[in-house]
């Protein structure tokens, strides 16, 4: 894994989450760091905008589109938008299709799904609408997160269907979002171009951020005479909450001996280790 930046303050395991997408990126598109290159963002921005601002920042490319559903944060992202360049669709996936298709369909595209609900209907309608539309006819990257909390009972009818009647527990939700979760985006693929796109798995975290999380990240590509699907080892981040003086004085004494470390901050051993092995 590459060392990289990490903010240490109150949401860390968010934060490499999102530095491991923006090393996905420019590994994976190696985009020109221009403003016109033709790779299109496309995220839930909120009205804080933090995505698209690390997109811009870090690839200075400005074909950058936000969508928010609820019509009240959408007038607060509409104030609060840091650039005239970046893009805004009140609505759903859906309605960002055909609103905006014609923008972004020639380019590579970069979508980050990132929903703090659990797994429900509209996260899968979502889906469909991306993969029954000719979104994907260029190369693509998307990523979803969302909330892996489970209650059998609370299920919505689609996600119902979907999650077979012996998943339970917790644990075993988590289990099979390792194992089938990208088989369900697999078939979307495949319905819409059957053997001639390639679904590669590029990223499965589980993390702890306000609560339980999962992302998945898929690299699309036009299929050559390899197989349809490639999975990637799943990960957990466990970063620790640090002060940003806890931080700097591990950033300082990185080739020190971790238990001395902790000893001297009142820190857990491994807390120490862990932050020097993403440092």
């Amino acid at each position: 894994m590459p060392k990289i930046d990490v903010d240490y303050s109150e949401r860390p395991n968010k934060s490499l989450v999102r530095s491991r997408i923006f090393h996905i990126i420019e590994e994976t598109f190696h985009p020109k760091h221009e403003h016109s290159e033709k790779v299109s963002f496309i995220t839930f921005s909120g009205f804080r905008f933090i995505d698209s601002i690390e997109f811009y920042r870090r690839f200075n490319i400005r074909n950058i589109y936000s969508v928010e559903r609820d019509t009240r944060l959408c007038k607060r992202a509409e104030f609060n938008v840091p650039y005239d360049f970046m893009d805004i669709t009140e609505g759903e996936i859906k309605d960002f299709i055909d609103e905006k298709y014609k923008l972004v369909v020639e380019t590579r595209k970069v979508m980050y799904l990132d929903y703090e609900s659990r797994l429900q209907d509209n996260i899968i309608s979502d889906l469909d609408a991306l993969f029954s539309s000719g979104f994907f006819n260029r190369d693509a990257l998307l990523f979803i997160a969302f909330n892996r909390g489970f209650e059998r009972a609370k299920l919505t009818s689609v996600v119902k269907e979907i999650i077979p009647e012996s998943i339970n527990t917790p644990e075993a939700f988590r289990a099979w979002l390792s194992k089938e979760f990208s088989h369900i985006v697999l078939n979307k693929l495949l319905r819409k171009y059957g053997r001639h796109k390639r679904l590669q798995e590029v990223l499965k975290v589980f993390y702890r951020d306000m609560a339980n999380m999962v992302v998945f990240g898929y690299l699309i590509t036009d299929n050559g005479e390899g197989r349809s699907f490639k999975t990637v080892r799943e990960e957990s981040f466990t970063l620790p909450q640090l002060t940003f003086l806890e931080a700097n004085y591990i950033r300082n004494n990185l080739k020190g001996e971790p238990s001395v470390i902790a000893d001297h901050l009142g820190l857990r051993q491994r807390d120490v280790q862990i932050y020097i092995k993403y440092s």
